[in-house]
């Protein structure tokens, strides 16, 4: 339980937000095990909702173009910064970019790593989790054996990735 007597939320942790006692983030993959909407139908999004009264703050759909990507894991990170991490469901050779930056306001913003680093996410973040200051975060891609840093004040990707720690 928070001081505002409201419930604490799985995996954000009591960091000083401006803010965060009064929203809830929502990441809308669409993406499941059991599809059973077309993947060009889909609308991968982030949705702000206010935890007192449930009303809708923000949503941010991901350009059209982007609508196979399934935002799976988020965290918030310093600045109020939400990051977050997707699945991308195409032909595997495509490589996009998995991982994302926004803060309320703004337009989301995925970012990719360099050349051989993108390839070997394998199109999966399987987590991401920001350091105790808020401006690294680490995302995994258990598929490529890669776990990869992100500048969160600058959004960019950090140079270098560990592999083969992750199976």
């Amino acid at each position: 339980q928070t001081e505002r007597n409201l419930p604490t939320i799985a995996n954000v942790d009591a960091r000083d937000f401006s803010d965060l006692a009064c929203w809830l983030i929502v990441q809308i993959g669409p993406i499941s095990l059991n599809v059973t909407t077309p993947l060009a139908d889909m609308r991968p999004s982030l949705v702000y909702v206010d935890v007192e009264t449930g009303d809708l703050l923000e949503e941010h759909v991901l350009a059209p173009e982007l609508h196979q990507l399934s935002i799976r894991h988020i965290a918030i990170a310093s600045g109020d910064t939400v990051v977050f991490g997707c699945q991308y469901r195409g032909p595997e050779q495509d490589a996009p970019a998995l991982v994302g930056f926004h803060r309320r306001g703004e337009t989301p913003v995925i970012v990719e790593a360099s050349g051989e680093t993108q390839g070997g996410l394998r199109n999966y973040i399987g987590s991401v989790a920001a350091d105790s200051g808020g401006s690294i975060v680490a995302a995994s891609a258990p598929k490529g054996g890669l776990i990869t840093y992100w500048d969160v004040p600058i959004g960019t990707w950090r140079e270098g990735a560990i592999s083969g720690l992750v199976t």
